[in-house]
C-alpha cells in the first residue's frame, strides 16, 4: 500500500483531478458526471484497450450521426430498485422514472448495437435485458403526470366513478341550499375546510341552520358551516377516498414487487448505460481537445507528434490564456533516460508532466491531443517528484526531502510488475551544483 500511495500521489501531482473535472463537464446525466469523478485508472492493458475501443467506436458513430446520442429519460434508479428489493413501495413518479430509463436504454441500444462495426459496445449491450413488459405495464398504469390510471384496475375505476357521482350529488344539494337561503349567506361561493364544503353565513343567522361549524372569520362576523344535509355525503366521500388510496397503494406495491423481482437485470441496465455514457463522455472530450486514438505498444516506444497539454488547452479555450505550444516526444526502446534542459519558464515541467498525463490518458481510454496517431507504451507505474513541491516534513531541507522521495521511488521500482516511468523535475537541485549534478547523473 506504501508503493501504491506513491503512485496515487504521482497521479495527483500530474493534476489528474483537474482533468477529471474537465472531462466530467461533458456528461449528460448527474450519475455520468459522478462516475467520471470516481473513475479509477486501470492498471491492466486489457481493461485500458477495452475502454479505448469503446471510445473509438462511439467517436466514429457520433461523427457520422447528424445528432448527438441523447441520454434524455435516463435516471439514476439504482437506489429506488434497492428500496423495492427491501420490500419498500415506490411512488408513481419513481416508478415512471424506471419505465423511462428502460425505454431509453432500448432506444440507445438500437442506435449503437452492431457487432461488426462496434464489437466492444455491442458485447456490453448484448447483456442488456429489454424489459418491454415492465415498461409497458408501468406506462399503461401510470399517466405522464404521475396519476395512477383508471386502466390499472376495475376496482379503482369503479371507486373513482362512485366518488364523482357522490361529489356531484353533494354539489346539487349545496346549490339548492344556496338558492333557498340567499339572504342569510355572505356569498354563493362554496369554500373548503379540511376537505369539507362550507358556506359563509352571517353570525347572527347561525342558529337558523343545522350542521357543523368548521371555522369562523377573524372578525367573528362570519361562520363557516357545513350544512347537515351534506354531512352524510361527506362521510361517504371520505370513506370512498380512503378505499381509493388503499387500491392505489396496492397497485404501487404490485409494481414495486415486479421491480424487486427483476432487481439484478435492472441494475445491469443502469451499469451498461453508465458504461455507454462514459464512452460518450470520453469521446466528446477527446474531440474537444482534438485528440487522436493512441496505439499501445508492449515495450518502450513513445512517439507523439504535436502534443499539447490538455490542461493548457482548457486554460486557452475556457479562460482565454495563450495558445499552448505543441511538442514532440520520441523515445525508443534503447533509451533509458531522457534529460530535458533549457531556460526557466521554457516549458520543461509542462513537457515532463505532459508525458505523464498522456500515459494516464491512454490508460483511461482517452484520445491524446496530437496531430498524428500517438504511439505509447502501456505504463501501469508512474512516479513523479517535482522540484517546486515544498513538502518539508519537520526541518528537512528541500534537498534531503527530494533524496528521500527518490529513494522511496527506487525501492518501489524493485517490487513493481510492468513498465515504470519516473519523472524527476529539477533533480539534484537545492544543494551544491557540482554535487547535485553528480548525484543526478548517478
Amino acid at each position: 500500500s506504501n508503493l501504491n500511495s506513491l503512485i496515487k500521489e504521482s497521479i495527483k501531482l500530474l493534476e489528474w483531478g483537474s482533468l477529471q473535472e474537465h472531462i466530467s463537464s461533458f456528461a449528460s446525466t448527474p450519475m455520468g458526471k459522478k462516475s467520471i469523478i470516481d473513475f479509477q485508472i486501470p492498471t491492466k492493458l486489457k481493461e485500458s484497450q477495452n475502454l479505448l475501443n469503446e471510445t473509438i467506436e462511439i467517436n466514429k458513430l457520433e461523427n457520422e450521426l447528424d445528432h448527438e446520442i441523447s441520454f434524455e429519460g435516463v435516471f439514476d434508479i439504482k437506489k429506488n430498485i434497492e428500496v423495492c428489493f427491501k420490500g419498500g413501495v415506490l411512488n408513481s413518479e419513481s416508478l415512471l422514472q424506471i419505465a423511462e430509463t428502460i425505454g431509453s436504454a432500448r432506444r440507445i441500444k438500437k442506435i449503437l448495437f452492431n457487432l461488426n462495426l462496434r464489437p466492444s459496445l455491442s458485447m456490453q449491450l448484448n447483456q442488456l435485458i429489454e424489459h418491454k413488459k415492465i415498461e409497458k405495464d408501468l406506462k399503461n398504469g401510470i399517466e405522464k403526470n404521475g396519476r395512477i390510471s383508471d386502466k390499472s384496475s376495475n376496482e379503482l375505476a369503479s371507486l373513482r366513478r362512485k366518488l364523482n357521482s357522490k361529489k356531484h350529488e353533494r354539489r346539487k344539494i349545496l346549490d339548492n341550499f344556496i338558492q333557498k337561503n340567499k339572504n342569510f349567506i355572505q356569498d354563493s361561493i362554496i369554500g373548503d375546510r379540511f376537505g369539507r364544503p362550507v358556506l359563509a353565513i352571517k353570525v347572527n343567522f347561525s342558529d337558523r341552520f343545522k350542521g357543523i361549524i368548521h371555522d369562523s372569520s377573524s372578525s367573528g362576523n362570519t361562520i363557516f358551516l357545513e350544512p347537515e344535509t351534506v354531512v352524510q355525503k361527506g362521510n361517504q366521500i371520505a370513506s370512498i377516498n380512503a378505499k381509493i388510496l388503499n387500491e392505489e397503494f396496492k397497485l404501487l406495491k404490485i409494481w414495486s414487487n415486479i421491480i424487486a423481482e427483476n432487481r439484478n437485470s435492472l441494475i445491469k441496465v443502469i451499469d451498461i448505460l453508465l458504461k455507454i455514457e462514459n464512452a460518450v463522455i470520453r469521446s466528446r472530450y477527446s474531440n474537444w481537445i482534438k485528440g487522436k486514438a493512441p496505439k499501445f505498444e508492449s515495450h518502450i516506444n513513445v512517439s507523439i507528434e504535436g502534443f499539447t497539454h490538455p490542461l493548457l488547452i482548457w486554460e486557452h479555450k475556457r479562460r482565454g490564456s495563450g495558445k499552448p505550444i505543441p511538442i514532440n516526444f520520441y523515445i525508443t526502446r534503447s533509451t533509458k533516460v531522457v534529460a530535458i534542459t533549457g531556460p526557466n519558464t521554457g516549458g520543461k515541467t509542462a513537457a515532463l508532466k505532459g508525458l505523464g498525463i498522456a500515459l494516464l490518458m491512454a490508460r483511461a481510454g482517452l484520445f491524446i491531443p496530437s496531430i498524428s496517431t500517438p504511439v505509447i507504451p502501456f505504463c501501469p507505474n508512474i512516479y513523479i517528484d517535482i522540484g517546486d513541491e515544498q513538502t518539508l516534513n519537520g526541518n528537512l531541507s528541500t534537498f534531503s526531502g527530494h533524496i528521500l522521495k527518490i529513494n522511496k521511488i527506487l525501492d518501489s521500482l524493485n517490487n513493481k510488475k510492468g513498465l515504470s516511468i519516473v519523472l524527476l523535475d529539477e533533480i539534484g537541485s537545492g544543494t551544491d551544483p557540482a554535487e547535485g549534478t553528480a548525484l543526478a547523473i548517478a
